[in-house]
């Protein structure tokens, strides 16, 4: 045999073979090294979620007090389907009512407002996005603490409608507004957006403006569900009066 019997081809052989040995094993260990890196990547997240909702928690306890601070629970979920091209948009979250998550519960990102919970299965949850013209969220002027309300009605994924600001209110391109403290779903002050455009007719009581969402949900890979625990105790005793007037 050539292998045996010739001392070079002998050597070229088993030169080769180790470098075809070697060039295997350093694809295997890529390979590897790759799907690690992708399982870190996601730990990774779940970990800056968890610190972001640590962190979250110490600036309510900064701005609100301690008893209104405690009612709301943060739960990071990965976010595995969505939409923000369509008329009416909505995205899919790798955890349900094994986590705790409810139809209703707000939903929010690194950034601010995402949208609220439509339907939850044991492990997965569908959220109605905040690019949907279903969706009306009371809101306010952060500058003025003026009430508001936004809804998505300009079919651009990067802005937002903002309305019922009355006309005697000074508003200004650049003005931030956020989640107000009339809704029980999401806590007072989370940024929804800044407002970009506006105009005052002089027949009209209130502004027409738009402003540029805080969230953008081309690259929204991680959101938040909020739980309000004090939610079933605040309808419960409204419901009281509700029904008296």
């Amino acid at each position: 045999m050539i292998v045996s019997t010739n001392r070079f081809y002998s050597a070229s052989f088993f030169n080769t073979s180790n470098f075809l040995s070697g060039s295997l094993n350093q694809f295997s260990q890529n390979s590897t090294n790759y799907f690690e890196l992708d399982q870190i990547n996601d730990q990774l997240a779940l970990e800056n979620a968890q610190l972001r909702r640590q962190l979250a928690e110490l600036n309510y306890e900064k701005t609100i007090p301690p008893i209104i601070a405690s009612n709301y629970e943060v739960i990071p979920g990965k976010v595995i389907n969505k939409t923000y091209l369509r008329s009416a948009n909505f995205l899919t979250l790798a955890l349900g009512q094994d986590q705790g998550i409810a139809i209703g519960m707000g939903v929010v990102g690194e950034k601010g407002v995402v949208g609220r919970v439509k339907s939850v299965s044991d492990n997965f949850t569908t959220v109605v996005s905040i690019l949907n013209p279903g969706v009306m969220i009371s809101s306010q002027v952060k500058r003025t603490g003026t009430l508001c309300r936004v809804q998505w009605e300009t079919n651009d994924p990067l802005t937002i409608n903002v309305k019922d600001i009355p006309r005697h209110i000074p508003l200004f391109a650049g003005d931030t507004i956020e989640t107000s403290s009339y809704n029980g779903v999401f806590p007072p002050g989370v940024l929804i957006g800044v407002i970009e455009e506006l105009e005052l007719t002089q027949e009209s009581p209130f502004y027409r403006a738009t402003a540029r969402l805080s969230v953008d949900f081309s690259s929204l890979s991680y959101a938040h569900v909020i739980i309000n625990q004090a939610i079933a105790e605040k309808d419960s005793i409204e419901s009281i009066i509700i029904d008296e007037l």
